[in-house]
């Protein structure tokens, strides 16, 4: 290990990519395990080094990404099926009738409307006002919207200054404002989602209330929450259980809809809404996705 570690050309990609305290942490841990210290100030080493992975990678693979923020085009097709009684034809209906009949142009031509439909969505939906703070757990986490969260507190001016670069905008606000970008694009499906969920619930007859909880449960068996209580346990272990987890939260949602279908066509003999589900879910999903993403 010493032998690697005495490389220029290591040293000089672990701090590229790392940063002088992810590779510290790593010398420290080498010296914890040859020393044969305890294990667990070792084990401690082995967190933080990968709190300090995760971060970068959050930051390098999901944010400013044009192709991840224009991805979330291809979620419309998802929704269908989530919930018993939101047909896939529910679903195209509440897109077009609520989102590019209404939502969506007020949005591209930042009309007061737009922000209305929003507020007036949120004040009913403490969950949809929460997926809009951070749309993904993992970015909740980092962004410290969950309340138990470490805020980012390190600043990208001391690493520019040697350059002449002066900026200032801090690490966290970048964040910030790469996941507005991500829950913005995501929240152009959810909305018109929510109100066309929300509006077959009532016509099923349901209360007010339930109709709420009824949109809620398609946005959250569909694109999920980010939020908290709705993440699996593996999520919210330690640091390095958390790196290994990141970006599940789309997945657990997935995992839960395909253990549903299965369940419907092994127990009820449904082949015909599974083979639907297959070709919407999955095939037609995956080619918008690929498309969206260039």
């Amino acid at each position: 290990m010493n032998k690697i570690m005495r490389q220029d050309a290591v040293r000089d990609t672990l701090r590229s990519k790392l940063g002088e305290e992810g590779y510290q942490s790593i010398t420290d841990w080498q010296q914890s395990i040859a020393s044969n210290r305890d294990g667990a100030n070792a084990q401690g080493m082995i967190d933080k080094l990968s709190s300090i992975i995760k971060e970068r990678t959050v930051v390098a693979n999901l944010l400013w990404r044009v192709s991840t923020i224009v991805q979330n085009f291809s979620n419309p097709v998802l929704y269908g099926n989530s919930v018993e009684g939101f047909t896939n034809t529910d679903a195209m209906k509440a897109y077009l009738q609520h989102g590019w009949s209404s939502y969506i142009p007020a949005v591209l031509t930042n009309s007061e409307k737009a922000k209305a439909i929003r507020e007036d969505i949120y004040r009913q939906s403490p969950m949809m006002r929460d997926k809009m703070d951070a749309p993904d757990f993992t970015l909740r986490e980092m962004i410290g919207s969950s309340g138990n969260g470490n805020y980012l507190t390190r600043n990208t001016e001391g690493a520019l200054q040697e350059t002449g670069i002066q900026i200032h905008l801090t690490q966290e606000r970048m964040i910030k404002i790469g996941s507005y970008l991500l829950a913005y694009t995501d929240q152009l499906n959810d909305i018109p989602m929510w109100l066309g969920a929300k509006e077959k619930a009532l016509s099923m007859g349901y209360s007010e209330e339930r109709a709420i909880h009824f949109a809620d449960a398609v946005i959250e068996r569909s694109t999920g929450t980010g939020r908290r209580i709705d993440s699996s346990k593996l999520q919210r272990g330690t640091p390095t259980e958390r790196l290994l987890t990141m970006f599940m939260t789309f997945l657990n949602t997935q995992y839960n809809r395909w253990a549903q279908e299965t369940h419907s066509v092994l127990h009820g003999g449904d082949k015909v809404r599974f083979i639907k589900f297959l070709g919407v879910q999955y095939l037609s999903f995956g080619l918008l996705s690929a498309m969206f993403s260039f």
